[in-house]
């Protein structure tokens, strides 16, 4: 087993306006500096306030800027007219497999398409048979919940496409999750939150997923 990769998510205080974006921007680039970031989802909804259009264009504006500065992607939640439109890598979407037939049509080959399945083991086949390439299992809302490391182990077992474990996703059951089959880890609180930064709690996660890799 390899140490798997993390993928960031944006905080719920951009979302909401409460963080301005300069001031994240400078987080977002000192986490990207870490070791093992491999990708970026702007969050666009959920359980949180929505960001006017205009601010969320510059969102992804100034996101686009550091990802493409590094070369890793960034997904946007749920808008494939602005991924389309403003040059990003992907988007993530519902588990919905018609959602992500016609979206994978609308952005052709080489887009990333992610699909949230939640822990529906149903759901998870239906959009990768619709050409998602990767599942997302566990939620962030209404609250964060990881998601049961047996099913991270049944989809490794059964399936090629990478599976990301989103929401709850904590220092505590980092290792758990990896070790189940995990390719990807979402982080979002436990690394914004941070006491000593957002640097710092990548690096504390590094450790973690990294003390019992093999190869």
């Amino acid at each position: 087993m390899t140490a798997c990769s993390f993928y960031l998510v944006t905080p719920i205080a951009l979302a909401t306006g409460q963080l301005p974006l300069e001031r994240f921007l400078l987080q977002l680039r000192e986490a990207l500096s870490g070791p093992h970031v491999e990708a970026l989802l702007l969050r666009t909804a959920g359980g949180e306030a929505k960001p006017q259009e205009e601010t969320l264009k510059q969102q992804i504006a100034g996101c686009l800027k550091l990802t493409q500065a590094i070369g890793i992607p960034l997904v946007v939640e749920g808008r494939a007219d602005l991924v389309q439109a403003l040059g990003c890598d992907g988007v993530h979407l519902s588990g919905d497999k018609r959602q992500v037939a016609a979206v994978r049509q609308a952005l052709g080959p080489s887009a990333i398409v992610g699909a949230g399945a939640w822990d529906s083991r149903h759901s998870a086949m239906e959009a990768g048979e619709a050409g998602a390439d990767y599942i997302a299992f566990g939620s962030f809302d209404p609250e964060p919940q990881s998601p049961d490391a047996e099913l991270l182990t049944w989809w490794q077992e059964l399936m090629e496409l990478p599976c990301v474990a989103m929401g709850g996703i904590s220092l505590e059951n980092a290792t758990t999750l990896a070790e189940a089959g995990a390719d990807f880890l979402a982080l979002r609180n436990a690394v914004w939150n941070h006491p000593k930064g957002p640097l710092a709690a990548i690096e504390a996660f590094a450790e973690a997923v990294d003390k019992n890799a093999i190869g």
